[in-house]
């Protein structure tokens, strides 16, 4: 599997799966926090629900409860690093508009 999303110098492993574990406010579909795994050829993969637990006990670490947020997951690279939100009706990954930064551009 190659990525425009990770890439690396020298000699490295080739990268074969991503997973991608988004926790979200059940009524608006802001994602509050976002867990991904790699997993490199030879590697054995991480299973779903080991992803989500590992999601979960991150966000504790910010989160009060993170139990009340929504929980998608997701195998496509781009929901690892581009702005999405989520549908809450369906659970599903919706792309975000992005700004592209110009030359002259002001930092907020």
């Amino acid at each position: 599997m190659s990525s425009e999303f990770f890439g690396g110098a020298g000699d490295h492993p080739a990268l074969e799966h991503i997973q991608t574990v988004a926790l979200y406010d059940r009524e608006t579909g802001r994602i509050v926090h976002r867990h991904s795994v790699v997993t490199f050829a030879g590697a054995a993969r991480t299973t779903e629900e080991e992803v989500v637990a590992a999601a979960l006990r991150e966000a504790s670490r910010g989160h009060a409860d993170p139990g009340r947020f929504g929980v998608a997951t997701s195998n496509k690279p781009e929901h690892a690093h581009r702005p999405h939100r989520i549908d809450p009706a369906s659970k599903t990954f919706v792309p975000l508009p992005t700004r592209l930064r110009m030359k002259g551009d002001v930092k907020p």
